[in-house]
């Protein structure tokens, strides 16, 4: 008796938000669907029925239209492969597929520069049909969705797969590589019965949603096809071949196929494809016990750690009519697309790499022209805080406004690309003045803000740590800054008040809100402020937070586990008082004797030795210094500039911390 084909398993995505226990068992079972199977069906992911429901009724509109009007939108018009395929229009291994769709992806301006990657000229517009404006809002809408649950699950699988929850959002979060396709497929008795041919998925994630009651997709598994059956409304999820290359072969990035529906029948799919920026290089992890793992790499289609190479490679192979038309000089003389070079996994290669040359380790003092990773942002370590825009006491307008916006100015102009602000600044002054200073932004600025607190009538300090407020504060945030994303958000702790026992909240309730946030688009990265160790490693577990804001100088290191943890993990650090307490009778770094004597040997200030000594502290550390006078941005900014020797840094470490 032979035995009976396997199912795909079947994972619910609510688990996550049911407990740290249930979480964890979500992800054990992901990774073993993901690592056995590479294929599963997803439930409990959130999006409702009735726009499931709209989806489909709009591509059905859609595919309804006049063969005319969806030929003045075919894809042949487009050097970016976005638009309309005729059924038959598309190729997998050189065999026609039957199928008949529209490609969507992320709208954007097209690349003018002719020095650009080949791949970017994958960016540009969309096409859409004349006659159907709704298309435009339905699909955006889709898109929004299924990036939430995609991040969601890419999250839960760098914590199962032994990393931080951010591990591979560096990849994502500044421009992520989306793309939609409406597909319909007809039967017919004059076809082979290919609706789409055997293939892998180039990139890292898919989320399939099929028309109920539809079969036709196989998946290759032992060795056989197994066919999936229709499960309503959930997302069939399967993984792609740059996320099995990013763990070493670990994950499966598995073979599938759609079989043509027999005649007088039809079947509906859209998938989504959740891909990394173009350009952007696929953070890399060997998981615990993945021994033995190797990626299974087609000579014929090798695969490469840049996104961009992958996709571009894919797309004019199975659109040959495009190519031709508008990529004639990246095809051989026979029209045939250039054999791929083989890139090996060798010595010197390392977690976080994906480049064609091993990455050399070096002992080489980090200095401030170093720039870090931000929830996708590549930042330069020394950055702005606005605390100090507003009047005395962080409260009212600036004493001098026009200053102010010359300050903000001058920073950006002088390429500081990380501000760090909050509403309760003024409040409402410090946003206000970045708005009128610098919008509209540039587009590598990162905006971060923190929430947790607000300000009183009297100007006190208060909590505000309910998660309605946590919302309500990130959306003042942004509607005072003119954006529609923050970089990161840092939830600012508070000690417990006995007279406000409603903001005895739950750290767990607060981070599943700020994941929530994140989940939607508002916020690239969460971080958190004046936080525990303990407080800490729990949001790396539950929220893989981005950075984190605490005290910390040369003489008030008590946070220094902290610290280390955060180089572990790769997450920033960005110290508030790096000089010392603002408070008076406090220890200041600049009364230090020998940073005193350090600067006068560098022709230097005291605030700039204590600020370079944190940069060569640790490479996760990222300064926020705040100034509303030019001659001071101007002097922070020179700390750039300031190298301390070997010898200073260890006369420098050597200095005892002061209670």
């Amino acid at each position: 008796m032979s035995t009976p084909p396997p199912a795909l398993p079947v994972l619910d995505l609510a688990r996550v938000d049911a407990g740290p226990h249930s979480a964890e068992l979500f992800r054990r079972d992901l990774l073993t669907a993901t690592h056995e199977v590479g294929f599963f069906h997803l439930v409990g992911h959130g999006v409702p029925t009735d726009v499931v429901d709209g989806l489909f009724t709009t591509a059905r509109r859609f595919f309804d239209l006049p063969q005319e009007e969806k030929d003045a939108i075919a894809m042949t018009h487009s050097p970016h492969f976005r638009g309309y395929t005729r059924t038959g229009g598309e190729l997998t291994e050189g065999r026609v597929d039957w199928r008949e769709q529209i490609d969507i992806a992320a709208e954007r301006p097209a690349v003018r520069d002719d020095g650009a990657p080949a791949f970017m000229r994958l960016e540009g517009p969309n096409q859409w049909p004349a006659s159907l404006p709704e298309l435009r809002t339905v699909v955006a809408d889709w898109e929004a969705r299924c990036t939430a649950v995609a991040m969601r699950l890419l999250r839960q699988s760098a914590l199962a797969l032994g990393g931080p929850a951010n591990l591979f959002d560096t990849a994502f979060a500044a421009r992520p590589s989306t793309l939609i396709k409406l597909v319909t497929y007809p039967g017919t008795a004059e076809h082979d019965g290919q609706g789409v041919g055997a293939h892998k998925d180039p990139g890292v994630l898919t989320l399939l949603m099929v028309e109920r009651g539809k079969a036709g997709l196989q998946v290759r598994h032992q060795d056989r096809w197994l066919d999936v059956p229709a499960h309503p409304d959930a997302f069939v999820v399967n993984i792609g071949e740059l996320l099995e290359f990013a763990t070493g072969g670990y994950l499966t990035a598995t073979t599938h196929r759609v079989v043509a529906p027999p005649v007088g029948q039809t079947r509906m799919s859209v998938p989504f494809f959740f891909n990394p920026a173009l350009d952007s290089v696929m953070p890399t992890i060997t998981p615990p016990g993945s021994a033995g793992s190797e990626v299974t790499q087609d000579p014929a289609n090798v695969i490469s750690g840049r996104f961009g190479d992958n996709l571009l490679k894919a797309r004019l192979r199975a659109h040959p009519d495009v190519a031709r038309r508008h990529h004639a000089d990246l095809l051989e003389e026979d029209g045939s697309f250039p054999a791929p070079r083989v890139r090996s996994i060798g010595p010197g290669w390392r977690v976080g790499s994906m480049t064609d040359a091993p990455t050399p380790r070096t002992s080489a003092p980090h200095t401030a022209t170093d720039s870090v990773d931000l929830a996708g942002y590549r930042v330069r370590r020394i950055g702005y805080g606005a605390m100090q825009l507003p009047g005395p006491g962080v409260m009212g307008p600036p004493k001098d406004h026009d200053q102010a916006i010359a300050v903000l100015r001058r920073a950006v102009d002088a390429g500081v690309n990380h501000i760090d602000t909050a509403q309760f600044y003024g409040p409402d002054v410090a946003n206000a003045l970045i708005r009128e200073a610098l919008h509209p932004y540039p587009d590598d600025l990162a905006l971060v803000s923190k929430v947790g607190a607000r300000r009183d009538a009297d100007g006190a300090w208060t909590p505000a740590q309910r998660p309605e407020q946590l919302r309500e504060d990130v959306e003042a945030n942004l509607r005072a800054l003119g954006t529609d994303r923050l970089a990161a958000v840092n939830l600012r702790l508070h000690g417990g008040d006995e007279r406000m026992p409603d903001q005895h909240v739950d750290l767990a309730d607060q981070l599943a809100e700020m994941v929530a946030l994140r989940d939607e688009g508002l916020i690239a990265g969460i971080g958190i402020s004046t936080a525990t160790l303990a407080q800490v490693q729990q949001a790396v577990e539950q929220a893989g937070i981005v950075t984190v804001q605490n005290a910390y100088s040369l003489v008030a290191r008590d946070d220094e586990d902290v610290l280390e943890l955060c180089a572990r993990h790769g997450i920033t650090y960005a110290p508030y008082f790096p000089l010392g307490s603002a408070f008076p009778q406090m220890p200041k770094v600049v009364d230090a004797p020998v940073v005193r004597r350090i600067a006068g040997d560098l022709d230097a200030t005291p605030a700039q030795v204590g600020l370079a000594w944190l940069l060569a502290h640790s490479p996760v550390v990222l300064l926020i210094p705040g100034t509303s006078s030019l001659a001071h941005l101007e002097e922070n900014l020179a700390v750039a500039d300031l190298q301390l020797t070997p010898d200073q840094v260890a006369e420098l470490d050597a200095v005892a911390p002061r209670p």
